[in-house]
C-alpha cells in the first residue's frame, strides 16, 4: 500500500519523492517510486495531489481531509472509496477516469466534475454507492462493463446525475 505524502500541491505521478509505503507498522518513505498498477494507493487526510498525466493504481482510497485533483488520466483498476467529508476527488478540466471496481463515496461533496468522462469498466457488477445523501453527479458516463453491468446501491438511496453524455457499450 502507498500513500501520498506530499504538501501543497503534488504532482502525481511527477514527484516521485512524495511515496511511502506501509510495512505493517508504519508508514516509511520510498524516494524514487511511483505507484503502479497493481498498488493500492492512500491520500492521507491532510495532502492535496495533483494527477496531471496517467496514474494508475489497484484501489484509490481518499481520506478525509484529502484530496486528488484530476486532469490527466486516472486508472483505477479494482475499487474507489473516498471517506466522509471533506474527502474529495475533483476534476479539472476534462480528464478520464477509468475504474473496474465500485464507486463509494462517504461523504456529501466527494466528487467534483467540471468536464470529467467516468468509464466503468469491469468485468464483473459495479456498484455506484453515494452515502451523503444528494447522489452522485457525473458529467459524462461510459459504461463498458463486459459482466453484469453497473448498478446504483439501494441501501444508501444512491441516485445517478449525468449532466452531458451517456455511452453503453
Amino acid at each position: 500500500s502507498w500513500n501520498g505524502v506530499g504538501s501543497g500541491a503534488v504532482t502525481w505521478p511527477a514527484a516521485i519523492n512524495n511515496w511511502a509505503i506501509y510495512t505493517g507498522g508504519a508508514w516509511v518513505a520510498n524516494p524514487g517510486y511511483v505507484p503502479l498498477a497493481t498498488d493500492t494507493v492512500y491520500i492521507l487526510n491532510g495532502y492535496n495531489m495533483t494527477l496531471a498525466a496517467i496514474g494508475s493504481c489497484y484501489n484509490l482510497f481518499i481520506e478525509s481531509g484529502a484530496t486528488l485533483t484530476v486532469s490527466g488520466t486516472l486508472n483505477i483498476i479494482n475499487n474507489l472509496d473516498i471517506e466522509a467529508t471533506p474527502g474529495k476527488l475533483i476534476s479539472s478540466g476534462s480528464p478520464a477516469i477509468n475504474i473496474g471496481g465500485n464507486w463509494t463515496i462517504w461523504g456529501s461533496a466527494g466528487f467534483t466534475s467540471t468536464g470529467s468522462t467516468v468509464t466503468f469498466n469491469g468485468s464483473a457488477i459495479q456498484t455506484i454507492t453515494s452515502n451523503g445523501g444528494n447522489g452522485e453527479t457525473f458529467v459524462n458516463v461510459v459504461i463498458n462493463n463486459s459482466g453484469g453491468g453497473v448498478v446504483l446501491d439501494g441501501a444508501s438511496k444512491t441516485k445517478m446525475v449525468i449532466k452531458t453524455s451517456l455511452t453503453l457499450r
